[in-house]
């Protein structure tokens, strides 16, 4: 049984994390790789630096060398790319500073520090656009693409690396186009349409294959290989990576060919082939360690890990996982923690240490706070950053108003008073209706804030319950019951933490979390309640987006105040049907309800704040003894 839950719980989002996450740091960074030779390398660049005079040459040979540590030893890749910034602000030197800003923005990035990362990429741009460094402001863009991709601002991450695009494209630069698409390829993937994104990473591997980019043709087949896993095409996968694996061998190129063997491996990996991951995770290892790229290392020992869990072997699995997770806390990688914590959490639950499992369980939610925290604060500089910009459009616009008027006095003297008073009014007239904008636009933003802010928090009711009812189950020696209780509720609130930093989500994935959570309340309370759910067979759940967490309230209201209260066993039903442009919603339960008298007593500032949120009216049907029904109309 807790075998079962484990590979429920690490599913295919979870095996293929970190082999695209690599992906991507390499084709759009395009930071260096060479590694056979680096040491050697590095000492005949820092011999250069000790012999240049000029500072311009030292900032040059400083990013060189940041370059070949951001892998192996990023810790002083950043400390050199810093020195290079400082001197490069200290000589007023516009491109090196700029350069400067896009490398620590990468560095930032793939730390995990994804905020860091956007100013400096923001810094680079608006000195690339100064100067009009068009190749570099391309490159930046994509970066700043990838970084927001991180976020999941995939709305934000869209438009920028557009705009990388259409520069390329202009410039006629192949090799950047390429890259472009491979971005693009990644939004899409992420947000699971997986035709848009292959056809962007053929894209990509048509370009590569004409100009002979090799490189980039085997991240392409790899980044195709990844869709096929998303949509089960196994043996698709494995043609495709196996062709990688081939390309890259045939021309030498070494860590590709042991990155794609590390993606082979997580395919086998997600087969629940353990043994057969296991040896490819083995085969690509000596070369991640031997080239010491701690970022490459902490992921295939996390799979390592992954895969003696799967055999079953704890001690070597412990092993593996004790060692990315050294690597994690020294560089600070977020992602790969929060995937340790979590594999050391399913480990100790199947060997049924409950202390174990719970404190490591306790530690990978606090990780992932720390996560939601970050996309919360980027949502609020978002927000402030579009309203200075906004506020200062408008000023201009007020300042040009103002000159007008007075061109217009200067050639017309004779209408001097009249003008005067004119332009007195508009002026007045228009600072009163900029004035009234701006606070509008305030106004909007706090409630916009405010919504996210309540989607992001989970009630604590539910939490207390929950982790009271597993030390309960363990206690009367539940095992079962209490290893597939903890497994869910860390689903449900990966999902909730997922979809609370969004506006919108599909509805498929609304009801799958809404079906999680009634999962839960009905092992919890030993099968008291049912429920049933009713999709107009007219909806498409995959594409239609509604606000995250919108009916799960309802829910809770009907189990808590409609069924319990009656002591028998009682049913849900969620109905949701299409009418013109609309979805309507009904939630209805058989339990005790209430009378109309009292329905106003019912209403709460969080039906306000959902009516507020979907723009239309909830309407609560009741009376005593025969139930209650919640209907409303959310717009499509």
């Amino acid at each position: 049984m807790i075998n079962w839950i484990i590979k429920q719980c690490l599913k295919l989002k979870q095996n293929t994390v970190n082999a695209l996450f690599c992906f991507i740091i390499f084709s759009v960074f395009s930071v260096s790789l060479t590694y056979a030779q680096q040491q050697k390398f590095t000492d005949s660049l820092y011999t250069e630096l000790n012999k240049a005079k000029e500072d311009s040459v030292k900032i040059k040979l400083m990013l060189r060398i940041a370059k070949e540590y951001v892998y192996s030893d990023i810790a002083k890749s950043q400390s050199l790319a810093e020195k290079s910034l400082d001197l490069a602000t200290k000589n007023n030197l516009d491109e090196a500073k700029a350069k400067a800003h896009d490398f620590i923005g990468i560095v930032h990035t793939i730390k995990g520090d994804y905020l860091e990362g956007v100013n400096h990429f923001n810094s680079a741009i608006t000195i690339f656009k100064k100067i009009n460094q068009q190749e570099s402001l391309a490159k930046s863009y994509g970066n700043l693409a990838a970084a927001y991709q991180f976020l999941e601002d995939f709305e934000e991450s869209l438009k920028v690396q557009l705009y990388s695009l259409n520069i390329s494209e202009k410039l006629k630069d192949s090799v950047a186009m390429s890259v472009s698409y491979v971005t693009l390829g990644n939004i899409h993937h992420k947000l699971e349409n997986f035709d848009r994104a292959a056809k962007y990473y053929k894209k990509s591997y048509q370009i590569a294959k004409q100009i002979h980019d090799l490189d980039r043709v085997v991240v392409s087949l790899c980044n195709l290989s990844l869709i096929l896993i998303e949509q089960e095409k196994i043996d698709s996968a494995i043609y495709y990576i196996t062709q990688s694996i081939d390309i890259a061998k045939k021309e030498n190129l070494n860590f590709l060919m042991f990155q794609s063997i590390e993606v082979l491996g997580s395919i086998h990996l997600k087969n629940n082939n353990y043994q057969l991951a296991k040896q490819f995770f083995l085969q690509s290892k000596p070369e991640f360690e031997k080239s010491n790229y701690e970022y490459y290392m902490i992921s295939n020992y996390t799979y390592l890990g992954r895969a003696y869990a799967g055999l079953q072997q704890k001690d070597s699995a412990l092993y593996y996982y004790r060692k990315a997770l050294t690597i994690g806390l020294k560089n600070d990688y977020k992602i790969h923690i929060f995937d340790i914590y979590e594999g050391l959490t399913k480990l100790y639950m199947h060997s049924g240490e409950k202390d174990s499992a719970l404190y490591y369980f306790d530690k990978s939610i606090t990780i992932k706070d720390e996560l939601a925290v970050s996309e919360k604060t980027k949502i609020t500089e978002r927000f402030q950053a579009e309203y200075e910009a906004k506020k200062k459009e408008e000023e201009i616009v007020l300042l040009q108003e103002q000159n007008k008027v007075k061109d217009a006095i200067i050639e017309k003297r004779t209408y001097f008073i009249a003008t005067l008073l004119l332009t007195v009014i508009l002026f007045f007239t228009g600072s009163f209706f900029i004035r009234r904008q701006i606070k509008l636009k305030q106004q909007k933003i706090a409630v916009e804030l405010e919504h996210r802010a309540l989607r992001a928090q989970m009630n604590p009711h539910f939490l207390f319950n929950s982790l009271n009812s597993i030390q309960r189950m363990y206690v009367e020696g539940n095992e079962n019951d209490a290893n597939e209780y903890m497994a869910d509720f860390s689903e449900l609130m990966r999902k909730i933490l997922d979809n609370s930093g969004q506006s919108a989500i599909s509805l498929n994935e609304e009801l799958t979390a809404l079906k999680l959570y009634l999962n839960l309340e009905q092992l919890r309370c030993q099968n008291q309640i049912s429920y049933s759910f009713h999709v107009d067979e007219n909806i498409d759940v995959y594409h239609t987006l509604v606000p995250p967490l919108i009916i799960q309230p309802f829910v809770e209201n009907a189990i808590w105040h409609g069924i319990f209260p009656g002591n028998k066993k009682g049913h849900i039903s969620i109905t949701l049907s299409l009418e013109k442009e609309l979805i309507k919603c009904e939630i209805h339960d058989d339990g005790v309800g209430f009378s109309p008298q009292s329905a106003s007593q019912h209403e709460s500032k969080g039906i306000k704040i959902t009516e507020q949120r979907i723009g239309n009216k909830i309407r609560i049907k009741t009376s005593p003894n025969e139930g209650t029904t919640v209907s409303f109309y959310i717009n499509i």
